[in-house]
């Protein structure tokens, strides 16, 4: 098969691309520099030079192309006010040029990565991909953008689209840079000093089985139906907990208060100077206090035949592999 990945040099589009290629599919990749072209010429693929913004690219890239895995967009919470509009181009616009230039094209499956960020929080209760949020205010920037583009998806298809579309959990893994993931890396180090939001509800799917969710999705997924990519439900402090448990290591001795979060918040700026903070720590503490982004992947386990390994597997994996300890 031919395949477009968005995202194809990220934390998700490059695992995604190492599979594709294994089972001997060609795959197109969007690269926004030389840089990032030679990136996806050395592992094999083909590649258009633009962004997901950019509609000749876009268009250029999907042309005779048997599935679209998109994948690709702008995550981070705790953004500033300037980067909004970068977000909102690329996770909303982008998405929307790329499925509509998809559908033009003929593509016969369009494979979406959305999230469990646009049920928003669930208040401790588990939902499923039937979940009609009711709740109109956004935690964050990344949680509105996320929730209009799975919106645009819906819409496709009921205009009958040929899409899929896909809700993992809190990806983690080995190359993960997320906030969650450099906590969980330093407290298998050991030098994870204190426990930040330690009762913010995830589900945490590890990258390879987000990776194998993905391509079942492509095979064998129903025709406009979500399917959550989920894993190990708990908290942060739970997950922070294992990670020094796989690492031997003590768990944080204390917790830094949101208090403290909040009383600094206005200093977010000359915080973020420094590379140790987000610009915006006011979102942060709103997408993280006191909030569970807990969901079921019953239909993806009873469909899919998706299998995801345990958080204490899945850790040992990322931390204490020869892989791991290279990194």
């Amino acid at each position: 098969m031919r395949a477009l990945v968005t995202g194809a040099t990220g934390f998700v589009g490059s695992r995604l691309v190492d599979r594709l290629l294994d089972r001997g599919d060609t795959v197109v990749g969007l690269a926004r520099s030389p840089a990032s072209a030679q990136k996806l010429i050395d592992r094999g693929c083909k590649f258009v030079q633009g962004t997901l913004t950019q509609g000749p690219a876009v268009r250029a890239a999907v042309q005779g192309c048997d599935v679209v895995f998109h994948v690709g967009g702008v995550t981070a919470i705790g953004i500033s006010r300037g980067e909004r509009g970068a977000m909102e181009a690329a996770n909303i616009h982008g998405t929307e040029l790329l499925f509509d230039s998809a559908i033009d094209e003929g593509v016969g499956r369009i494979v979406y990565a959305s999230s469990l960020t646009v049920f928003g929080n669930t208040r401790g209760d588990v939902v499923d991909e039937t979940f009609d949020r009711t709740e109109p205010r956004f935690l964050s920037w990344y949680e509105r953008t996320k929730y209009l583009a799975h919106q645009t998806a819906v819409a496709r298809i009921r205009d009958g689209a040929p899409l899929v579309i896909a809700q993992p959990g809190q990806i983690y893994g080995r190359g993960d840079h997320s906030l969650v993931g450099q906590q969980l890396a330093r407290a298998s180090r050991g030098d994870l000093r204190f426990n930040s939001f330690p009762g913010l509800g995830l589900v945490f799917a590890h990258i390879d089985d987000v990776t194998d969710g993905l391509l079942r999705l492509q095979e064998r997924g129903e025709e406009g139906r979500a399917y959550i990519l989920g894993g190990e439900r708990t908290t942060l402090g739970e997950a922070v907990q294992q990670a020094a448990a796989v690492g031997e290591c003590e768990s944080p001795a204390w917790t830094l208060s949101p208090r403290v979060v909040r009383a600094v918040s206005p200093l977010s700026r000359l915080l973020a100077a420094t590379g140790r903070t987000p610009p915006n720590l006011g979102e942060v503490i709103n997408a993280c206090e006191n909030v569970t982004y807990w969901a079921s992947d019953e239909r993806a386990r009873t469909e899919l035949g998706y299998s995801p390994r345990g958080l204490d597997a899945g850790l040992r994996e990322t931390f204490c592999t020869p892989a791991a300890t290279a990194e």
